[in-house]
This record gives C-alpha cells, sequence and structure tokens, in this order.
C-alpha cells in the first residue's frame, strides 16, 4: 500500500471516535488493544498484555496477529486512518482494489472489479458517458446511440464503448462498427 499524502485539518475528538460505528462494533477488549496499540508507539505485543492480562506470555504473539487481522479492527483503524490522514487518492484506492482482487476467491472479483471499473472511468453511467466525437460531421451513428437509458456504458481502456449493462443487470456487447466510405 501506498503512503497517504493528504492531510485533514479538520480536528476530531475522541468522544466522536467513541460514538463512532466502527468503534462500538468492538468488543471491550479489542477496544483496550486498540486505544493502547495507538498509544504505545504501535507495540502489538504490550496491546496484548493491556488487553489480555490472563493470556500466557508464549500465546501473546498468535493473539496480537489474530486481534490485528479482525475485521472490526481493520475497519476501526480504516477509519482512524482516513480521520488522521484524510481519505485516500484515487491511485490508492485503485491501488488497494487491485490488490484485493489478487486476494479474494474468484467468486467475490466480480465487485471488486466493477469497483474498479468505475474508479478508472471506464465503465460510466450512459448519463455522465464521456462524448465520443465522430471522426466526419456527417450523421454517423455512435455506439452509445445505441445504448438504452438507464443503462451503463461499458469502455476499454481506450475509452471506446464495447457494451453496456442494463439496469437488470444483464450484459449486451455491442458489435463493432464498420467505417463506411
Amino acid at each position: 500500500m501506498s503512503i497517504i499524502t493528504s492531510t485533514r485539518n479538520t480536528p476530531f475528538s475522541w468522544e466522536a471516535i467513541q460514538a463512532s460505528k466502527p468503534w462500538l462494533a468492538l468488543t471491550p477488549q479489542q477496544q483496550i488493544w486498540c486505544l493502547r496499540w495507538l498509544t504505545n508507539g504501535h507495540d502489538y505485543i504490550d496491546a496484548v498484555r493491556w488487553a489480555y492480562p490472563l493470556a500466557k506470555e508464549k500465546s501473546r504473539v498468535p493473539m496480537s496477529h489474530e486481534v490485528r487481522q479482525h475485521k472490526n479492527v481493520l475497519r476501526f483503524f480504516e477509519f482512524y486512518k482516513v480521520l488522521t490522514t484524510g481519505a485516500p487518492s484515487r491511485e490508492e484506492q485503485i491501488a488497494d482494489v487491485l490488490a484485493d482482487i489478487w486476494e479474494v476467491p474468484d467468486y467475490q472479483k466480480v465487485p471488486a472489479r466493477r469497483l474498479l471499473a468505475q474508479l478508472t472511468g471506464v465503465a460510466l453511467p450512459h448519463n455522465k458517458r464521456k462524448p465520443i466525437e465522430p471522426e466526419s460531421e456527417s450523421d454517423q451513428e455512435t455506439p452509445t446511440d445505441r445504448i438504452p437509458d438507464g443503462a451503463v456504458a461499458l469502455r476499454d481502456h481506450e475509452g471506446i464503448v464495447r457494451g453496456y449493462k442494463t439496469a437488470s443487470g444483464e450484459y449486451v456487447q455491442l458489435p463493432t462498427l464498420e467505417a463506411t466510405t
């Protein structure tokens, strides 16, 4: 993951963090662990010592890994990161989606690829598509003329419309247009 360079000047309070959904989703031990980790210089083992005082010394390392990989802890730290450093840039979001595509099982890749298409501008809503200028000023039909209202135009890496997705979720591939002279 890349380093976030944007900063946010908006102050936030600890009370606001404690009232947030990501914080409230944590168990009491996870809250103690997160708070200790934030205040002790990011020492995972020390955070386990505070959150789980009865844990044996040899189990603290695996416990620290388990806690920091828990989905609620990850969500809280993502929320905290946005509060302290600002929202991730478009490039960072794209990098995160690409990393997720590599890590998720095949059945989960479609939603991640759709998000990637939206972030990169490959798939644009029909009413917000980029205008395609015809090569000549004649009344030549463009591929976007054949896309029904409410559908999402699907563009390739060059911005050429290759198909669309209907409102019902069906994918339709457009035939390629032959140049007539």
